[in-house]
């Protein structure tokens, strides 16, 4: 297993190490995309495959077209609601530090990446969806909104 550094570029909001995002409650351990689904009402009309434990319930496998459905109505819903933010690690895996950016991209090293002018363009449009979504969800931070160039070591 190799160690990749990738470099960022990011419109968004830095937070300090161990900031505690809304989804860091325990209820969504830190998964992003769960706490959307939960915070917009997202319902699957398919029963949960899974027990407490998270093992399958008794006559669930891998295999049940049952498992297959629910997580598919899940991902149908998600890219139709699409969490407007992305959380980018800054630093490594072993020591996240987090900003949510409304506009990101990322490259891997020993590869290049040309950066369109347009990537830039739409700032004022970034810059707004950024501060409702934090707004909207009480996230505040001591850093303003700013283009970032970051990496992260994993």
């Amino acid at each position: 297993m190799g160690i990749s550094t990738d470099g960022q570029l990011s419109y968004g909001v830095v937070f300090d190490e161990y900031f505690e995002f809304p989804w860091d409650a325990e209820k969504w351990d830190g998964d992003i995309e769960d706490w959307w689904r939960d915070v917009n009402g997202f319902s699957n009309p398919i029963e949960y495959p899974f027990d407490e434990k998270g093992d399958y319930k008794p006559g669930y496998n891998g295999e049940s077209p049952v498992v297959s459905e629910y997580f598919r109505h899940r991902s149908e819903w998600l890219k139709l609601n699409p969490v407007p933010i992305e959380v980018v690690n800054y630093c490594s895996c072993e020591l996240p530090m987090y900003l949510l950016a409304s506009k990101h991209m990322s490259n891997s090293r020993g590869t290049t990446q040309k950066v369109a002018l347009e990537f830039f363009r739409d700032t004022d449009e970034a810059s707004q969806n950024l501060a409702e979504f934090l707004d909207k969800y009480n996230i505040e931070s001591e850093n303003d909104a700013a283009w970032w160039l970051t990496s992260c070591w994993c």
